[in-house]
Parts: structure tokens; C-alpha cells; sequence
């Protein structure tokens, strides 16, 4: 006995060390985070302009004055904290470990509630295998740290619940009360919590709590610090927010039936595991450039990669050691319960915010609640899969075909999320390489952007990663916000060609240009008098023009056009090689990957033909798009089919067109998806 004893206790820490193991790819892609939506370039644009971690309670009072909301005055500094380091390596940090807590402490919460060393390594198997990254606003890294390091203190509060059921000492069930209610003071949506709270609580009693008065007073007892919490944010909450009026949508309090339901059932829906590749179907296709792409999981399995691949396999394989010595001895009427706290700590997160007008009227897909709901979610397919176990008991051969079926099951998803979290923590390292480098090319180039010379940046605004149209598409997120730069700054070339054109003054035109697939990204910066510019940009001239070119190759080439034929076009002072008006070359720098710093200069050049390898002409027309495989059109469609329909605004605009213009609204709407799957990415 104590020999098999042994063994099983090596068997339950080799299964724990291959979990460690499984844990290194899934937060892996998270060293690529950085940049995800405009507000952290606002957070960012903040801390540079207010240096130093002492300023961070008024940041947080600012931004309360902004929204209006009680959380942000009293925790709306977290949002500011990674930022305000100032170091990259440290912003990784206090984005990434409270992630790696979260999955620690919800392990710990399965073992506290299961007391069963099995169920809870498949729950951690479970979580590992379906943690799912999403960029834009998501809570996983859109908001980095406040999101992740919130929730560790409902975990905690948990914690503190499950321990006071055990040892009955009401001091622990206070502390619990009072983690839930500095849990609150991040994000009004933990108020749903408060029914997980009371179901826990609810539990060991039964019947007993209508019957027994000794049961029903104790019940009361233990649930009253807990509705005196919830009673003191939502009073404060409200007196402060009537106090601080504010046209924040997301403050407005719109409950439809309808539209509540609707938002909350699609944010729901692209919370399971492995809608995410669903959701980033089309800019995967983008990311990945190959033109035979295909939604399919054959597509996926073959090229998915060694690393989602061999994450699978291992999952497979920590499935078979936990299923081995799998011994649950529970009754179906807690495994049930189990199932309802999973199921309410998968889709309650969600509720309070579809009942506001910001997303009645904009349904997002994923959204700060995501990173919620992913631990519910994992926690519910554990419990599904373990209540179908236990009622397949008694049929053992059955009970093993459910098994290899799950399985399957699990690999099929582990393998699509690994592969759409590499995808898109690249496309967001690509999105942010922008910014990264812009500072050294300035900085190489000696150029000073910052005073009353009016600069169009409209260039640097237009991104082809699904990344950088999020942090780089908004009017407020663009070179002068990012680099806290004062001037006159211009996104629109046609207002700027209309304000300036007559002007005898310089002007100063600022481009940028980024391969969709490669790391390739260049910058351009000349400067010419307002009476230069021409009404289609690609006809403005100048003589000189500083170039920056970031690449992992060691060897490019560069042409340019120009508007003489007999007119010599020099790099550095060497001259290029020219026929008629066009000039090339091939460079070669040993610095990789890293920026390499060049100027051009002749007479009359166009810095709009100016195409280095690897990235091509951005006027290009989409004619090769009208040859789309029809499965990549089809499914096109539909895709923008859903992102249209998640802005009511917009579709309800669609729709009041058609019917203006008597045409059939759901053919008009079709017609608007079938031009963006052409033209979305044109510019």
C-alpha cells in the first residue's frame, strides 16, 4: 500500500511538471504584447506628458472626470501603471504575472472546491488548453494589468469563502466580503459575482434555510457582509455618478430586452474556446498571405505549426496520465451545482455590460469581460466533461469512446487557439514596431517634427495589420500623440492640401508604409512649401528625402521615380542606376533586424513611387481581387456581413439608404460586405 502510494504520488507530480511544461506556449506569444487600441495610446500619451509614478492617483481622477465612473477614481491608476515604467521589459512584467497568477490561483480554487488532485489538473489542463489572446479591448492584454491583476483579488476572495465553509471562523467569511468589495472598486461588472457568492453560500444548506430557524439565521449572518459591500459601492457608485455628469455612453443605462439579449449572446458566443479563430478569420487569411487559406480544421492542421502541434500532442498525452488515475467519488447533484457556478461565472461577467447604450449600439465580439469569462468556460467543459463520465459509469466502453471523443475534441481546439494566438500576438509585435522604430529613425535622422511647421501624418495612420487599424485608424492615436509632440499636425491630405496649398511656408510630409506579412516597414520624411503640393499626392515632388528602413534582411531594393528623365538621383552621395525617369538599386547593411538610415536627393522626385522590396505600392488597385477563391468571397461576405451588424448605428443607416433609394435592404447590406471584402484593405 505504501509502495503504490508512492507511485501515484510521482505519477500526480510528473503530471504537474508536463502541465508547467504546457504552460511555457501558451504564454509564450505574450512577450510580443504591447499596443492593442487607442487607449493605451492615450495611457501612454498621459504618462510621457506626466512623468512619474506620484502622478497616478490624478491620472486616475482625470479620467474619472472623463467617464464619470466610481472605479476609475478609486482604481483607474492601474490603467496608467504599466506605462508609467517606462521600460519594455517591465511592462511585459506587470502585464504577463498577473495572468500567470490568475491561472495559479484559479488552480488553487478547483483544488479547495474538489479536494480531488485529478479534477483539478484536468481543470488546469482545460484552462492552459483554451486560453484564448484577444487584442483590440480585450482583458487579457487591451487593458494590460488592471484587468488580470483585478480578478486575482476575486480569486481571492473566493479563496477566502471556500476556506471559511471549512473552518467556520467568521473573520475569514469578513475577509472574503472584503476582497469582493476591493474587487468592485475595479469594474462595476464583478457585481455580478455576487450571485456566485450567494449560490456558495446558499449550497450547504438546502431546504434547511426555509425550514430551520437555527440554519436560516446563521445563512443571513454569513450573507450580510457581503450585501452590506455590494449595497456600499452600488449607493457611492450611484451619489458619485450623479455628481460627475459625464456623456460617456457607457454610462448610459439602456436596457432593451432585445438588444440586451442580443449584444449578450454574441459576446457569449465568441467566448468559447475557439471562436477566436472564427472571429479573426479574414485578417488571419491577411496575416498569413496565402492565397489558398482555408477555414477549415484540415486547412489548420497542416499548417498550424510545430509548436500548436506539439502543444497538442502534449495536451493529449496529460489528458491520458489524468484519466488514468482519475477517481472521482462525487454524487451527480454536486457535479450539477458545479456545473451552474461554472456556467454563471462563464456568461453573468457579461450581462451588466450589454445593458448600457455603448454596446446595445456597437455589439463587440470580445471584450474586457472575454478574460472572465475564459476561466468559466474552461471550468464548465471540465464539469461537462466529468458529468459525462459519471453517468457513463456503468457502461465502461462507452465511457472510454466519450473520452477519445474529448480528446479529440481537445486537441482540434488546442491547436486552433495556439495558432490564432501566434497569428495575432505577431500581428500585434508587427502593429507595434511602428512606434518603436519611428523614435529612431527621428533620432538617426536628426529631424525635429515638434513646432509650428504644419506635418501631415496621414500615412502613418494607415496600417495593413488587423493591430495597427486599431491603435493607429483614430484621429487622436497618431506619430504626434504617440511621441507627445506640439504642432500642427494633419491626418486628412485633402483638408491638408486645402489649407496649405497657397502657403509660400514649408510643410512637412510625414509617410509610412508596412508589409502585411513580413516585419519590412519604412518611413519617409521630406519637406516642401505649401505651393509644391499637388491635389493628388502622388504628384508632389521634392529634392531631398530621409528614408528609414526596418527589415531582418541584410540586402534590399529601392526605386524611385522622378519627374525629369535626364535628372541624377544619389543615396548617401552614391548615384543610382536609372532608366528614363525611374532609379534603383540594390543595398546591402549588416545591421539585422534593425533600421537602416538613408537619404535621397535630386530634382523633382516623387516620394509616392518610392517602393523598397518586399512591400508593395500602396495605389495599387484591387483588380487580382476580383479572381478570390469562392470559398474566401463567400465567407468574406459574411464576415463583414457581422462586423457591419454589430454598429446598430451603421446598420440602421444601411437600411434607411435601401429603402431611400428603393432597393431591398438585405441585398444593399450584402452589396456594402461584398465591397469591403474587395476594398477593405486597399488605400
Amino acid at each position: 500500500m505504501k509502495k503504490a502510494t508512492i507511485n501515484r504520488h510521482k505519477h500526480s507530480s510528473l503530471i504537474w511538471w508536463l502541465l508547467a511544461i504546457l504552460a511555457v506556449p501558451t504564454f509564450l506569444p505574450l512577450l510580443h504584447t504591447g499596443l492593442t487600441n487607442s487607449d493605451a495610446i492615450s495611457f501612454l500619451h498621459t504618462v510621457k506628458m506626466f512623468p512619474g509614478i506620484g502622478i497616478l492617483p490624478r491620472l486616475g481622477h482625470d479620467y474619472f472626470s472623463f467617464t464619470g465612473r466610481l472605479t476609475h477614481l478609486l482604481t483607474g491608476w492601474c490603467m496608467y501603471f504599466p506605462f508609467a515604467m517606462r521600460s519594455n521589459e517591465l511592462f511585459l512584467f506587470f502585464t504577463i504575472l498577473p495572468i500567470v497568477l490568475d491561472f495559479l490561483l484559479a488552480i488553487v480554487l478547483v483544488r479547495k472546491y474538489t479536494y480531488n488532485e485529478s479534477a483539478t489538473q484536468l481543470a488546469a489542463l482545460t484552462m492552459l488548453c483554451c486560453f484564448t489572446i484577444h487584442t483590440g479591448f480585450s482583458g487579457t492584454i487591451g487593458h494590460p494589468f488592471w484587468f488580470a491583476f483585478s480578478f486575482l483579488f476575486l480569486l481571492t476572495s473566493l479563496l477566502f469563502l471556500l476556506r471559511y465553509k471549512e473552518t467556520q471562523k467568521y473573520w475569514v467569511l469578513l475577509l472574503s466580503a472584503l476582497f469582493m468589495l476591493i474587487t468592485t472598486t475595479f469594474y462595476e461588472t464583478y457585481l455580478v459575482y455576487y450571485v456566485v457568492i450567494y449560490l456558495i453560500l446558499r449550497d450547504q444548506y438546502g431546504n434547511l434555510v426555509y425550514r430551520d430557524k437555527t440554519s436560516r439565521r446563521k445563512f443571513i449572518k454569513e450573507i450580510m457582509p457581503f450585501v452590506a459591500c455590494g449595497l456600499l459601492f452600488v449607493v457611492t457608485y450611484a451619489v458619485v455618478s450623479r455628481s460627475a455628469p459625464t456623456t460617456y455612453t457607457g454610462m448610459t443605462w439602456a436596457f432593451n430586452p432585445l438588444k440586451t439579449l442580443r449584444s449578450w449572446a454574441n459576446i457569449i458566443l465568441y467566448s468559447i474556446p475557439g471562436m477566436s479563430f472564427h472571429q479573426y478569420r479574414i485578417p488571419l487569411a491577411d496575416l498569413t498571405g496565402d492565397p489558398h487559406f482555408k477555414y477549415d480544421f484540415l486547412y489548420i492542421f497542416t499548417h498550424a505549426g510545430a509548436e500548436a502541434w506539439t502543444k497538442g500532442l502534449l495536451s493529449m498525452a496529460i489528458l491520458g496520465g489524468i484519466l488514468s488515475s482519475l477517481d472521482l467519488k462525487t454524487t451527480g447533484k454536486r457535479l450539477w451545482f458545479a456545473l451552474l457556478l461554472s456556467a454563471m461565472m462563464a456568461i453573468l461577467p457579461h450581462l451588466l455590460l450589454c445593458c448600457s447604450q455603448k454596446y446595445t449600439l456597437h455589439i463587440p465580439d470580445s471584450y474586457v469581460t472575454t478574460y472572465f469569462a475564459n476561466f468559466g468556460m474552461a471550468f464548465t467543459i471540465t464539469v461537462l466533461f466529468l458529468l459525462c463520465r459519471h453517468y457513463l459509469l456503468k457502461w465502461p466502453v462507452v465511457q472510454k469512446a466519450f473520452s477519445l471523443l474529448f480528446a479529440g475534441g481537445l486537441l482540434v481546439v488546442t491547436v486552433l487557439i495556439q495558432y490564432t494566438n501566434d497569428q495575432v500576438m505577431h500581428d500585434v509585435r508587427r502593429a507595434n514596431l511602428r512606434y518603436t522604430q519611428v523614435e529612431k529613425f527621428l533620432k538617426k535622422q536628426k529631424i525635429d517634427i515638434n513646432g509650428d511647421m504644419p506635418v501631415w501624418t496621414g500615412r502613418f495612420q494607415v496600417s495593413p495589420t488587423l493591430t495597427g487599424q486599431m491603435i493607429c485608424s483614430n484621429r487622436d492615436t497618431g506619430i504626434d500623440s504617440y511621441l507627445c509632440l506640439d504642432g500642427i499636425y494633419e491626418t486628412n491630405y485633402d483638408v491638408f492640401y486645402e489649407r496649405y496649398h497657397e502657403s509660400n511656408d514649408y510643410v512637412g510630409i510625414f509617410t509610412c508604409q508596412q508589409g502585411a506579412k513580413s516585419d519590412d516597414l519604412y518611413f519617409i520624411w521630406f519637406r516642401c512649401r505649401g505651393t509644391d503640393l499637388t491635389e493628388d499626392f502622388t504628384q508632389t515632388a521634392c529634392d531631398t528625402i530621409a528614408v528609414g528602413y526596418y527589415s531582418a534582411y541584410n540586402s534590399f531594393a529601392v526605386s524611385i521615380m522622378s519627374k525629369q528623365d535626364s535628372c541624377a538621383v544619389l543615396i548617401d552621395g552614391d548615384t543610382l542606376h536609372a532608366h528614363s525617369n525611374a532609379h534603383y538599386d540594390n543595398i546591402r547593411f549588416l545591421n539585422r533586424p534593425a533600421l537602416k538610415s538613408f537619404m535621397l536627393t535630386g530634382n523633382r522626385m516623387l516620394p509616392a513611387t518610392l517602393s523598397i522590396s518586399n512591400i508593395l505600392f500602396p495605389g495599387i488597385e484591387p483588380l487580382q481581387f476580383n479572381y478570390l477563391p469562392p470559398h474566401y468571397r463567400k465567407d468574406g461576405i459574411r464576415y463583414f456581413e457581422h462586423e457591419l451588424w454589430k454598429n446598430q448605428e451603421l446598420k440602421a443607416y444601411l437600411d434607411s439608404t435601401a429603402l431611400r433609394q428603393g432597393k431591398n435592404p438585405q441585398e444593399f447590406f450584402k452589396g456594402n460586405a461584398e465591397w469591403l471584402v474587395f476594398y477593405h484593405d486597399q488605400y
